[in-house]
């Protein structure tokens, strides 16, 4: 059996490809899928989701301090409406005729 161009060994009837890979200077076989895309073991599974769970609370976190941000600007703008309405009033100025 001859290795394909990526130095894999395709298994057809499968769908995968076996082959070497080296990492810290070990060598371990691995599998890869027929498009030569390395395939995640059960750990590297978990542990990328767990990544992945990690950074959707990380921007749900984002999310909710951004909209924290907006109400209190929203609110801090109307209460400055609300202190140049009673100060244009001071002055007998109507602000609802402006």
């Amino acid at each position: 059996m001859q290795p394909n161009d990526r130095g894999h060994f395709a298994i057809a009837p499968m769908g995968v490809e076996l082959g070497l890979i080296l990492e810290n200077g070990v060598s371990w076989l691995r599998w890869w899928d027929e498009s030569g895309n390395l395939l995640l073991t059960g750990d590297e599974r978990a542990i990328a989701e767990k990544q992945a769970r990690l950074d959707a609370e990380a921007i749900a976190n984002q999310q909710t301090a951004i909209t924290d941000q907006e109400r209190l600007a929203k609110q801090e703008a109307e209460q400055k409406a609300k202190r140049l309405a009673e100060k244009l009033r001071s002055l007998d100025i109507n602000p609802d005729d402006l």
